[in-house]
């Protein structure tokens, strides 16, 4: 007769099948997660794209250089027929200093304005010095540049206010004009006009006002104010 102390305990009755399927489950897992760790270590090892360490003494890359793309700026010219100025828009080279700037416009009054205009100037030396002083411009002419200029009135009175126009118009500050020649104060160009004092921009004398520089939608003015 059997003791019922001596049973086996009661751990050993589990099934022996239980046990298989519990041993195949960490089995699994082990491998599942050896796995994933050779598939990461492949990944950064072989597949992951590379980045340049940066340096902290590395300079910050530059902006792209802007391409100077020139000016636009006002001018005036006498009519052929001699009855008036006329307004047009002109495309020129970028400048930075105020001294190129102006020299340049008083050179582009000496080129051909096209069909139906006169060149203000003849400049056989280049152009005049000029400089801002308050509300006055002052261009000191040569003599030579001078006697290029048609005489008369009228004529001395185009050139006078192609000149301040044009100037008052790209640089609003400048109101008058004072003329030198060979540095000295001039009382006259040509005999008519008194320069004595300072001449005063005078738009009465535009027969065809400065075209508008960008689109003018329906209905507004096409002309600039004057």
């Amino acid at each position: 007769m059997v003791s019922p102390d001596s049973s086996p305990p009661k751990w050993s009755r589990r099934p022996p099948q239980t046990v298989a399927k519990s041993l195949t489950g960490w089995h699994l897992l082990l491998v599942a997660c050896c796995a994933f760790a050779l598939g990461f270590a492949v990944y950064r090892l072989w597949l992951q794209p590379s980045v340049p360490p940066v340096s902290a003494t590395s300079p910050a890359p530059s902006a792209p250089a802007t391409e100077e793309t020139g000016r636009t700026v006002s001018l005036f010219y006498p009519l052929a027929d001699g009855s008036g100025l006329s307004g047009i828009h002109q495309k020129r080279s970028a400048c930075r200093d105020e001294t190129v700037c102006l020299e340049d416009l008083l050179l582009a009054l000496s080129e051909n304005p096209g069909a139906g205009l006169f060149p203000v100037l003849h400049l056989p030396d280049g152009p005049p010095s000029i400089f801002i002083e308050g509300a006055t411009a002052t261009i000191n002419f040569s003599r030579e540049t001078i006697q290029h200029l048609a005489g008369g009135v009228q004529s001395e009175r185009l050139v006078l206010a192609a000149l301040i126009n044009t100037l008052a118009v790209n640089y609003p500050r400048v109101q008058q004009l004072s003329i030198e020649i060979d540095g000295v104060p001039a009382e006259t160009l040509k005999g008519h006009v008194d320069l004595n004092e300072p001449f005063a921009a005078d738009f009465s004398l535009v027969r065809r006002a400065l075209p508008p520089i960008f689109p003018v939608k329906p209905g507004t003015s096409t002309e600039r104010s004057l």
